[in-house]
């Protein structure tokens, strides 16, 4: 179609290096048998809240009363 060759190397060399995002990582089974261990009923919820829905625990911060109690 074209005849056009691209140098691809180079191309390659000159774009700025990809930076990764989401280091994050699900909590493993015994994160969360340590956690629900704690003696603040006040916890459970949240982190099952926190588990099932997927939320980031940064995010839980954002949340306002009114979302959580409808």
């Amino acid at each position: 179609m074209n005849s056009i060759v691209a140098n691809w190397k180079l191309i390659t060399r000159m774009l700025p290096r990809a930076k990764l995002f989401g280091d994050e990582r699900p909590p493993t089974m015994t994160e969360i048998q340590q956690i629900s261990t704690y003696p603040d009923k006040r916890i459970k919820p949240i982190v099952s809240l926190l588990l099932s829905s997927g939320i980031k625990i940064g995010t839980w911060n954002t949340l306002s009363g009114n979302i959580l109690f409808i």
